[in-house]
This record gives structure tokens, C-alpha cells and sequence, in this order.
């Protein structure tokens, strides 16, 4: 029976050409196609400076090379008889949980390496809003009445923005969690604080609020409108950032400003109420937040009991 053989040169792609006789020859002519050039051919010559530069497979060697990184601590206890700390030898040391995983420890490198922050460059993003999309009293709700997405509106003390269009409802809104009807529970209202609205496709509900990360040292000047594109000649920047000490101590921030402005920097110890992006935290912990803290009001008590029950 005759049997098949692969007599084809120059198309395997693990080859890289390796087994042609002219190497070059063969890439000049892949460089002269017309798909490739769409119009004068490029030669081996305009793509010297990348010469040398392959794939490189990841193989089970690849991994071995990775043993040994799991951070690790040693754990201190306290002996029950002398009360004096002592090691535990045959439980040390001991793996830190969560696990910090690679990922976390190159965005660590970055964040503590690379380009800095609060002197020029990029820096914390900024989001802008045109006057019409800053409430400091949103009109109150209308029973019945529909509304589009974007709008926001007022009931029973908290502020709910509108994620549906034709929403509408027969009763006054008071869930504290999710959405119901199209109405999505922002957060509580405060005369003291006004809220940011962004701005949405009334079709689709994406989100086409304007940002950046353009920080220049912290200084900006403007001279007419925040953005051109804006119908009103006021309106406002939100920048959300990390700080990042270059020294152990306390800190001074600085703000000079010619319009109204607000400076939050939140503890680390603060419960965020952001779980969807930094990751739900442990129902037991949740559990021990609510009974070391009786005097939370009944909004943030309702939330933490809806993430428990999740």
C-alpha cells in the first residue's frame, strides 16, 4: 500500500523557516505579497530591527521554574503556661491566605516601580460630568410616571437612578439593594453630598461618561467649559486614585482650588461597599462586622445581611 509523505518545505510554522535553504529568499517573497505590503513590497531589511525575536513555548519546565514563590510567614504563638510567644516548628512557616498570586505580585512591582503617580504622567483617573449630571437635589419621585435611563430621582430618603428605559412605578421606592422596576439603589441621601451622575446610552444603558488619566502634576486650569463638549460652562472632575508613601509617617495633602471641592481618602479598614470588584468578603467575616458594630445604620445592616444571604 502506498504510504503518504509530507514533502512540503517551508509551511511548517514550528520550522520558522529552518528548513529552507535561503531564509531570506523566502521571507522577502511572504514580504512582497500584496496583502502584506498593500502597495510598494517590504523587504527582509525593514523589519531588521525585530530580528531574533520568536515565541517561546511554555513547558512543564517553565512551571518548575516557579516552585518555592508562595509567600509565606512564620506564626507566632502564645504559650498558654508562660505566657510568652514561642514558634512552632513543625507548623512554620506558614502559607499566607489569601494566596498572593503572580498576577498580584507583578501589579505590586508595577504599582511600587514604575511611573509615578502624583508627579506628572499619568495619574488617578478622572471622570468629568457636566453640570446637568450633578445633583445636589434630585427631583423627587412621580408615582406612575416613566422615565429613561439616566434619571435620577429621590424616594423615601435614598437616591435611585434609572437603568431601564420606560421604567415606572406605583408605589414609592425603599429597597436598598439591586434594582426593582428599573430603579437601581444608588445610595442614601445627604444635603451635604451631591452625587455624581454619568452619562448613558438610552438605548443600550452602557456607560459613555467621559475619563481619563492625564495628571500633570496635579495642576489644571480651566478657562472656559471643564470639557468642550459640554453644554454648560460649569460642572465637575471626580479623581479616584491609590496614594503611594514614599516614606513610613503621616501625610499632608494639599488642595488649592478656585471652585467647590471635596477630599475623601478612605481607611483601609473601612467595610467598601464596592464587593464586585475587590471580591465579596467571607460571610463569617460579615457575620463578626454586624455584631461588633451594632450602631451601623439599617441601610449599610440590610446590605451586609444581603451579602450574607448571597
Amino acid at each position: 500500500m502506498a504510504v503518504k509523505l509530507f514533502n512540503r518545505i517551508g509551511l511548517r510554522r514550528d520550522f520558522n523557516l529552518a528548513d529552507l535553504i535561503n531564509q531570506e529568499s523566502a521571507l522577502n517573497n511572504i514580504l512582497a505579497t500584496d496583502s502584506m505590503s498593500g502597495g510598494e513590497p517590504f523587504t527582509v531589511d525593514d523589519i531588521a530591527p525585530i530580528k531574533n525575536i520568536y515565541i517561546t513555548d511554555i513547558t512543564a519546565d517553565t512551571f518548575l521554574t516557579l516552585d518555592g514563590i508562595t509567600v509565606e510567614f512564620t506564626q507566632i504563638l502564645i504559650d498558654e503556661e508562660t505566657g510568652l510567644p514561642k514558634v512552632d516548628e513543625d507548623e512554620n512557616p506558614v502559607a499566607y491566605r489569601p494566596f498572593v498570586k503572580i498576577k498580584n505580585r507583578l501589579d505590586t512591582a508595577y504599582f511600587t516601580t514604575g511611573e509615578p503617580f502624583f508627579f506628572g504622567g499619568n495619574g488617578p483617573s478622572a471622570t468629568y460630568y457636566d453640570s446637568r449630571n450633578i445633583y445636589r437635589q434630585p427631583d423627587d419621585l412621580v408615582i406612575n410616571a416613566e422615565y429613561e435611563i439616566g434619571d435620577v430621582i429621590l424616594s423615601n430618603g435614598n437616591i435611585y437612578r434609572v437603568i431601564e428605559s420606560g421604567a415606572s412605578t406605583s408605589a414609592p421606592l425603599s429597597h436598598v439593594v439591586g434594582s426593582q422596576d428599573g430603579f437601581l439603589f444608588e445610595r442614601a441621601y445627604d444635603v451635604k453630598e451631591v452625587f455624581f451622575n454619568g452619562t448613558y446610552d438610552v438605548i443600550t444603558g452602557e456607560e459613555r461618561t467621559e475619563s481619563d488619566n492625564f495628571w500633570e502634576r496635579g495642576y489644571f486650569l480651566y478657562q472656559n467649559k471643564i470639557r468642550d463638549s459640554y453644554l454648560s460652562s460649569l460642572g465637575g472632575v471626580k479623581w479616584t486614585g491609590y496614594f503611594k508613601p514614599t516614606v513610613s509617617g503621616s501625610h499632608r495633602f494639599y488642595i488649592r482650588s478656585s471652585g467647590n471641592c471635596q477630599f475623601r481618602f478612605q481607611d483601609p479598614n473601612t467595610l467598601s461597599s464596592v464587593e464586585t470588584k475587590y471580591g465579596q468578603p467571607e460571610p463569617t467575616f460579615l457575620s463578626n462586622y454586624l455584631i461588633n458594630n451594632p450602631g451601623l445604620d439599617t441601610i449599610t445592616q440590610s446590605w451586609i445581611t444581603s451579602l450574607i444571604a448571597q
